[in-house]
């Protein structure tokens, strides 16, 4: 392992933390975001039922080789080196929890949207998977000792999608519940899936799996409104069970915009994800054209310890009307002489990392092409539109070099 120097440590603890902290204003907003990237579980989430540090902590993920695939392809970079870990057994069967930050959902008005999500990783057929659920929960974060309403999204017995509503002080029992073959829907397993409840204006709840709407979806219902993320994890008698999560957050827009795009969606589906090209990439540094790009700030400053050179940094939108013209922009050979004296980052600023790095340096417009020195410190920023090309963009990189 290499060793660092001072100055080379604090760059990567700035880029890391302006990940981190950061808030996204491209499009949807960052509510409330755990990465769990610092290895700590967080103060922010509390625990319910069962849960307790034994049995609901965070992992290294090179350290868990129960799942070896689990950083496979872009969950290098969309899930870091750390998850939150579920472990169930015989006498903890119900693990739950739930953050300290609550969301008034009326504050979206008849046309804004609440995005609570979170990745789950779906193990193969054959491993032991507790029942799983994303929670919307309503409930006092300090007196509250179990959580006695919530809406949930999730799976149950390994092959059936499901939504309930319960609020424990109307009904012991779950007022919807909801069930759907997952076999429908085509998951991969094993592999990472990222899901979604999408609250739309004072009623309307659509349920998504990786941006897939499913067929119970929508759900009319108004009852609850001081939501709080998290996760509810149960098992049957007898069992011991494991389920590990990532990103749990809530975006928030002021209108009624489309959903970003899942990371975890197939490239056949011809959907762009975290990566500035029509395809996913299979690692952190993507390469086209000859350049190589990378998906996650982490990567490109590791990579760059030894280069020390300034940074590229596009940050861009797949649903925005110029992507297509931008992907061409990037592959035309006129891109390599301009861009070779960069260490080059492509994020997706509706995605938590990449509308993180947007919030930090202040950018509302997409897309957009910004030049850092190798301490992070802005040079120039670069609005893109379809009249440019690398003549223009070299031109107002030279200005400022």
């Amino acid at each position: 392992m290499f060793q660092k120097s001072q100055t080379e440590k604090i760059l990567v603890l700035f880029c890391f933390y302006i990940l981190l902290f950061s808030a996204a204003p491209a499009q949807y907003k960052v509510y409330t975001w755990e990465n769990f990237e610092n290895g700590v579980y967080p103060e922010t989430l509390k625990m319910y039922s069962k849960a307790s540090p034994s049995n609901v902590r965070v992992v290294a993920y090179n350290s868990f080789t129960r799942y070896p695939h689990i950083r496979e392809g872009i969950a290098r970079a969309e899930c870091g080196n750390y998850g939150l870990l579920f472990q169930t057994n015989p006498s903890e069967l119900l693990l739950a929890i739930a953050s300290n930050h609550i969301l008034d959902r009326t504050r979206l008005g008849k046309e804004g949207k609440a995005i609570v999500q979170a990745d789950f990783y779906l193990p193969s057929t054959s491993a032991n998977m507790p029942c799983i659920g994303l929670l919307a929960a309503e409930g006092d974060p300090i007196r509250e000792k179990v959580l006695p309403a919530f809406y949930r999204l999730g799976v149950i017995s390994k092959d059936s999608l499901y939504f309930s509503y319960m609020n424990g002080k109307k009904s012991p029992q779950p007022i919807k519940y909801i069930p759907e073959k997952i076999k429908d829907y085509n998951l991969k397993v094993p592999g990472w899936h990222r899901f979604q409840m999408v609250f739309q204006g004072p009623d309307k709840i659509c349920c998504y799996i990786d941006g897939n709407q499913l067929k119970f979806s929508p759900v009319q219902d108004a009852d609850l409104n001081n939501l709080r993320m998290g996760i509810m994890v149960a098992s049957k008698p007898n069992k011991n069970d494991y389920c590990i999560i990532d990103n749990l957050s809530i975006q928030l827009a002021n209108e009624n915009l489309p959903l970003p795009h899942s990371p975890w969606l197939k490239p056949q589906q011809g959907i762009t994800a975290s990566s500035p090209f029509t395809e996913l990439p299979s690692s952190p540094a993507h390469k086209k054209a000859g350049l190589t790009w990378f998906a996650t700030v982490g990567d490109a400053v590791e990579a760059n310890q030894s280069l020390k050179r300034p940074y590229f940094v596009m940050l861009y939108s797949p649903m925005a009307r110029v992507h297509t013209t931008l992907q061409k922009l990037i592959i035309d050979s006129a891109a390599n002489q301009v861009l070779r004296p960069f260490v080059l980052v492509g994020m997706d600023a509706n995605q938590l990392g990449g509308g993180s790095l947007a919030k930090h340096y202040g950018v509302f417009k997409l897309p957009c092409f910004l030049v850092l020195d190798y301490y992070g410190k802005e040079k120039t920023r670069i609005y893109y539109d379809e009249t440019m090309n690398w003549n223009t963009i070299s031109q107002k990189i030279s200005s400022v070099q």
